[in-house]
């Protein structure tokens, strides 16, 4: 049978609506510290958007069979990646609230941001930024398409899909780690770690396996999806592999710069291990790491689809404070742990991915199936 579009819920509706009434007034009232929250909510969607497109180039390079009724949901988180490139044009507009070398006079005076103001231009930087989000948008597109069709029964489609999946995985190092640079971690004027783009890819790993999770569980739970109770343990290994990975490459980076203890790469940690950031941070690591890992280590708890579901939710909201962590504490204009628009801008962005995933997702109704293993 065809495949049903999905519904809605009111709930995601009225998120994006608190996101762009906060943006409107936060721009026009506080733009300096409503920039952060811009930048937050675009990152979201970007990471969003590769989420499902690493996800579904990962499942055909690998060859794997058992999440055809699953990975719907990554096809529909991929579809969010052109809106990234109107995140970044807002992000363009606030830049000099957020990057030293963005503010003329600040990057005249600093001899580091001088020296590299020909790469660290404005209109180079968002450049770059709108090409890597087409060039993501693009191949993203071929493997979501020939992905789509693999699922309706078009066997060739299946191989066809694993060429532009395995370009899309090998080019997405280089690229996804110029856009960290970028437009992350260029917020600090002098800090830099070679680990910061694989530490984030792996947080995008992370809500991949979450956002699969929570969009597959509710359209099983909507009585749109058919799959059981193996496919409900692999999407709870998902979580918790993933879950891991991050929290293994948070402590790398963590214990690396607490062991050689050098002034010039501790300041980006002692901003946020010590003083306001400090309690966002210990929640950070809770829900990122140690939840998911109590809470999904034991078979049983892979198995409850109750439980996954709860604790994706959980990885979700590790995910945003983690990217809030990124950059609040180094935007130009910092403004404490919290603002009046870092909470509305941040739901807005999440209303947006779970409106346009349940928009661009679909679910054969079709009767279950037996497991395939």
């Amino acid at each position: 049978m065809n495949p049903s579009p999905a519904r809605t819920p009111l709930g995601p509706r009225a998120l994006v609506a608190l996101g762009l009434a906060a943006l409107t007034v936060g721009l026009v009232v506080e733009p300096s510290r409503a920039a952060r929250g811009v930048l937050l909510a675009t990152t979201v969607v970007v990471w969003a958007g590769l989420a499902g497109a690493t996800a579904t180039a990962l499942y055909h390079v690998c060859g794997a069979r058992w999440g055809d009724r699953l990975l719907r949901s990554a096809h529909a988180l991929a579809s969010l990646l052109p809106w990234g490139a109107l995140g970044l044009a807002a992000v363009a507009v606030v830049a000099p609230s957020l990057y030293p070398w963005a503010d003329g006079a600040r990057s005249a005076a600093d001899p580091h941001l001088s020296a590299r103001s020909d790469w660290m231009s404005l209109p180079f930087v968002l450049g770059r930024g709108l090409a890597l989000v087409a060039f993501w948008t693009w191949i993203a597109g071929v493997v979501v398409r020939r992905s789509a069709a693999a699922l309706d029964g078009d066997a060739s489609a299946r191989r066809a899909t694993v060429r532009p999946a395995a370009w899309f995985l090998v080019l997405l190092g280089p690229t996804f780690s110029l856009f960290a640079f970028d437009w992350l971690m260029s917020l600090e004027t002098h800090w830099y770690s070679t680990l910061y783009a694989l530490y984030h890819l792996s947080g995008v790993l992370s809500a991949a396996a979450a956002g699969l999770a929570l969009l597959a569980l509710a359209a099983r739970r909507a009585g749109r999806a058919a799959f059981g109770e193996e496919e409900v343990h692999d999407l709870g290994k998902l979580v918790f592999a993933t879950s891991f990975l991050w929290g293994y490459l948070w402590f790398c980076q963590w214990m690396l710069v607490w062991y050689a203890n050098l002034p010039e790469e501790t300041g980006y940690f002692v901003a946020r291990h010590d003083g306001v950031f400090e309690p966002l941070t210990v929640t950070v690591v809770l829900l990122g790491f140690a939840i998911p890992f109590a809470a999904l280590l034991s078979r049983a708890g892979k198995r409850s689809a109750a439980r996954v579901r709860l604790v994706a939710t959980v990885v979700v909201a590790a995910r945003l404070l983690d990217l809030h962590l990124a950059i609040a504490p180094s935007a130009a204009t910092a403004a404490g742990p919290l603002t009046w628009w870092d909470v509305p801008l941040a739901l807005g962005a999440l209303g947006a991915v779970t409106w346009g995933a349940c928009r661009a997702s679909s679910w054969p109704t079709t009767p279950p199936l037996p497991a395939v293993r």
